[in-house]
C-alpha cells in the first residue's frame, strides 16, 4: 500500500521552545544566554550551533515599563488597545522596538529622530494560542542572516494537547537600519506552523540555517504495520528569501521513528519512494542556488 500522509505542517522553532531559552532569573531587556540545544546535540552531532550569544532572549515589556515615545508607538500600532491588549519588546541594539496586539498584528518600529516610528506591519496567527501565557509570542535578537545588522525571530505557541501541546509558529524579520539615501526596511520570512525548529550554522559561515520537524503517519511502512514519524527540514536565507537546502547535506529530509526507544530512532522503516509520498512537497521553497548570497 503506499503510504498516506495524515498530517505534514506547513514549514518552518517547538517543543518545549528550543530557540535560545530565557535566562534563569529576572533580565534585563536584550539579556539572554547562549542556546543550549540538546535535540540537536543528540540527534545531529555533526551540525553546528550558532556562536555563544548569536541569539539572545529578549524580555518583553509592559507599556507602563515603556518610554513616553514607546507608549506612542504603541498608540500608532494598536490604537485604542488596552494595555492587556499588547507586549512591548526594546531589542537590544539600534533603537528597534516590537509591537505584537491580541489581534494578531506584528508591528516593528524603527529609530527615527530619536523615536521609535512604525515602518512595518504583519498578520500573524496565533493558532489557539494567546498574548500572553505559556502560549504567548516571545522574541530573540541576533544578526540572522550574517549581513552585520540586528534581526529578530518572533516564536508563539499554539496550546494544545497531545502532539498539539508542541506545535509552534516562527517569523524570522531582517531588519535593514535606515542609512543616507535609504529608509529603514523590515522583511518578514514566516517559517510557518511546526513541532520544532532550531537555528544552526551548519557552515559557520555567520549566516544561520534552520532545522525544522514535521509530523507524519505511514500506514504500511516496510514491515507492513503502521508507523508515526519525525521528518527533519534543513531551511536557509538566501537573497533574503527562505530556502530548501535538504539537497545540500546527505540524508536529508531525515525520517526519525517515532518511537519511545533511542536505539529505534533511525530504523530504515521506509523506501526512498514511500519517503518521497509523505514528504509531498516538502517545506514548499525554492531551493538553494549554489553560489548564490
Amino acid at each position: 500500500m503506499v503510504p498516506r500522509t495524515i498530517c505534514i505542517l506547513g514549514v518552518v522553532f517547538l517543543s518545549g521552545r528550543s530557540i535560545a531559552a530565557p535566562p534563569a532569573g529576572a533580565a534585563e531587556p536584550g539579556a539572554g544566554t547562549a542556546m543550549v540545544d540538546t535535540t540537536v546535540s543528540e540527534r545531529f552531532p555533526a551540525f553546528s550551533l550558532p556562536a555563544r550569544g548569536a541569539l539572545e532572549f529578549v524580555r518583553p515589556l509592559t507599556p507602563e515599563e515603556g518610554s513616553d515615545a514607546e507608549r506612542e508607538a504603541i498608540k500608532e500600532c494598536a490604537p485604542g488597545a488596552g494595555h492587556d491588549d499588547v507586549v512591548l519588546w526594546r531589542l537590544p541594539r539600534d533603537g528597534w522596538v516590537v509591537v505584537v496586539t491580541a489581534d494578531e498584528r506584528l508591528c516593528v518600529c524603527a529609530p527615527h529622530d530619536g523615536r521609535p516610528v512604525p515602518v512595518a506591519m504583519h498578520r500573524i496567527d496565533f493558532g489557539g494560542g494567546s498574548i500572553d501565557g505559556v502560549a504567548g509570542p516571545s522574541i530573540d535578537a541576533g544578526d540572522v542572516d550574517g549581513n552585520g545588522t540586528l534581526d529578530m525571530i518572533l516564536h508563539w505557541g499554539s496550546s494544545g494537547c497531545g502532539l498539539s501541546v508542541n506545535i509552534g509558529n516562527d517569523t524570522i524579520v531582517l531588519l535593514e537600519p535606515a542609512r543616507p539615501g535609504a529608509a529603514a526596511s523590515v522583511r518578514f520570512l514566516p517559517l510557518g506552523t511546526h513541532y520544532g525548529m532550531h537555528p544552526l550554522d551548519i557552515d559557520r559561515n555567520g549566516r544561520m540555517e534552520f532545522l525544522v520537524k514535521q509530523f507524519a503517519m505511514c500506514e504500511a511502512c516496510t514491515d507492513g504495520k503502521p508507523h508515526n514519524f519525525w521528518i527533519w527540514e534543513l531551511v536557509g536565507i538566501q537573497g533574503g528569501r527562505l530556502v530548501d537546502l535538504n539537497a545540500t547535506v546527505p540524508d536529508f529530509p531525515r525520517f526519525e521513528w517515532l518511537s519511545f526507544d533511542p536505539k529505534d530512532r533511525w530504523r530504515t522503516l521506509l523506501t526512498p519512494a514511500m519517503k518521497r509520498a509523505l514528504r509531498e512537497d516538502g517545506p514548499g521553497l525554492e531551493p538553494y542556488r549554489r553560489g548564490g548570497k
